[in-house]
């Protein structure tokens, strides 16, 4: 009962959203599950603590994540998901889209104690698609260039004013 009341007061903020900004892309607040039942965003994380040592820092978490699951991409990048699937249905399909992804990291940082949460944005085709063609490889950078800029001493923006002696 209070989770559809929750669901109301969403589609409501969401109709305010739409009426004010008509110019944006609808919110990402209530999508159906797996069940095609609506859930909220913030109700499909659940705090996951797996029995493995190496998942409870950001950094195991999200090697897990990216090695243990096959990417497939949003059939239109531009557009949001029809479902956003529960980290357990995610880790048994062991695929999904970007915010299959988000979601299940997020569930499993906040298991190891991460304050962490899921944000929905855009960016660049490169990015999206994980496309690094453009980018160069640092470990391919010349020996002098890499002497150059360990040589460098980088100016201070900011510094500490020296007490003036006031004393007479």
């Amino acid at each position: 009962a209070k989770e559809i009341e929750v669901l109301n007061y969403a589609e409501n903020f969401r109709r305010q959203f739409v009426h004010l900004y008509r110019d944006r892309k609808p919110l990402f607040l209530a999508p159906p599950n797996e069940f095609s039942i609506e859930k909220l965003v913030c109700t499909t994380l659940r705090p996951t603590l797996l029995p493995y040592k190496e998942l409870y820092d950001w950094d195991g978490a999200s090697q897990f994540v990216s090695d243990y699951l096959s990417y497939v991409p949003l059939e239109c990048p531009n557009e949001l998901p029809e479902h956003l699937y529960s980290p357990t249905e995610v880790l048994r399909r062991q695929k999904g889209n970007c915010f299959d992804f988000s979601n299940l990291l997020c569930s499993l940082l906040l298991g190891a104690g991460y304050d962490a949460y899921c944000v929905c944005g855009y960016a660049t085709k490169e990015v999206t698609l994980m496309d690094q063609s453009r980018s160069q490889c640092p470990l391919l950078k010349k020996k002098d260039a890499v002497q150059k800029e360990e040589g460098k001493v980088k100016k201070k923006k900011y510094r500490l004013r020296l007490c003036v002696d006031t004393t007479a």
